[in-house]
């Protein structure tokens, strides 16, 4: 399969995100020459977004948007989209491997896309640089190997090695000294994203496998070996 990656980027002028722009251009600049077919879709409003959408929900494999959420919706720089909508086109996009919803407090998007292989998300609000350095990490490390992609297990090893790096050593961009987050407080910025595996998604093996090793794929264990 092909890969197709749409990553929308919407700004709010009036609450604008400081780092959006950053992460957008890093994402953008990281998919180049991966063999990654990619559609970046920066601060285009509801209406721009819907119509795009229309025509390339069955081809995208990955889906990210970053910007504002609340009240059950996501802020588009013109105005709201409704979670339920998004998650219905999403729950419905049928070569759909992996959502990230990097914004805040995305836990219903989360746990109602019961239809995709995998969904990262958050459960309480995030804060700007942090949600940036994340998935940047995050996305560096899966394009390492794009061939990490097929797997869901590989997708879920990026993302923990993108929260070591975090816990490791996150810093605000121009300062470089250590310690100014306590470690309690990185923790639970940290623990604030969710990841989650749908292993009973449609077509799961299709889009994903569990395991890279054969002998681990859920149908073998339902064989016994032949003497």
């Amino acid at each position: 399969m092909n890969e197709y990656f749409v990553g929308i980027f919407e700004n709010d002028a009036q609450n604008p995100l400081s780092f959006l722009k950053d992460e957008c251009t890093y994402l953008d600049t990281l998919f180049m020459g991966k063999g990654i077919q990619k559609e970046i879709i920066e601060n285009k409003g509801v209406d721009a977004i819907a119509q795009k959408l229309k025509m390339i929900t069955d081809k995208m494999t990955i889906f990210h948007f970053s910007g504002h959420h609340g009240n059950s919706a996501l802020q588009f720089s013109d105005d709201v989209f409704n979670n339920s909508g998004l998650i219905e086109i999403l729950n419905n996009a049928k070569n759909l491997k992996l959502v990230f919803v990097n914004g805040c407090a995305t836990k219903e998007i989360v746990e109602k896309l019961t239809n995709v292989p995998v969904v990262i998300g958050t459960a309480t609000p995030v804060y700007d640089h942090f949600a940036k350095t994340l998935s940047t990490s995050f996305y560096q490390i899966l394009l390492t190997d794009p061939e990490q992609l097929r797997y869901s297990d590989f997708i879920e090893n990026a993302f923990l090695q993108a929260r070591g790096f975090q816990m490791g050593n996150y810093y605000i961009d121009g300062d470089k000294a250590r310690g100014l987050i306590p470690f309690d407080d990185l923790q639970n910025r940290l623990n604030n994203y969710i990841f989650k595996v749908n292993a009973n998604a449609a077509d799961f093996h299709q889009r994903l496998t569990y395991n890279f090793d054969p002998d681990q794929y859920p149908v073998n264990r339902s064989y016994r070996m032949l003497e």
